[in-house]
């Protein structure tokens, strides 16, 4: 088991120089939500403050070093956690929906797009 995180649910403790991967705008940090600490990965959110993209951060400590990996996402921080618990797609999942895909030509129109 790796070691608690020492961020205690605490954003203001975490400094650093981060940059906004769409409009490459400064992320303020004082923006930073911590959303989850488990088994000593951080889970972390952020919103530009131009572009409003989210980036969704996981931080783990371990073996001696620091592992971060960073997504943007449109997703809102109350969504990343209402979908976080949720099944994975797996390949069986896309087969399906590529075989429904081919079979209604009215795919699309479904989806209000």
């Amino acid at each position: 088991m790796h070691p608690q995180i020492p961020f205690g649910h605490r954003p203001d403790i975490i400094k650093a120089e981060a940059f906004c991967s769409i409009c490459g705008e400064r992320f303020d940090f004082t923006n930073l939500q911590i959303l989850e600490e488990q088994d000593g990965t951080t889970l972390l959110y952020i919103k530009c403050g131009r572009c409003q993209a989210g980036s969704l951060s996981s931080i783990s400590f371990g073996q001696g070093r620091l592992q971060f990996l960073t997504a943007v996402t449109d997703l809102s921080q109350d969504e990343v956690l209402d979908f976080r618990n949720e099944a994975s797609i797996d390949e069986d999942d896309v087969l399906r929906l590529h075989a429904h895909m081919e079979v209604d030509d009215n795919f699309l129109n479904q989806f209000n797009v």
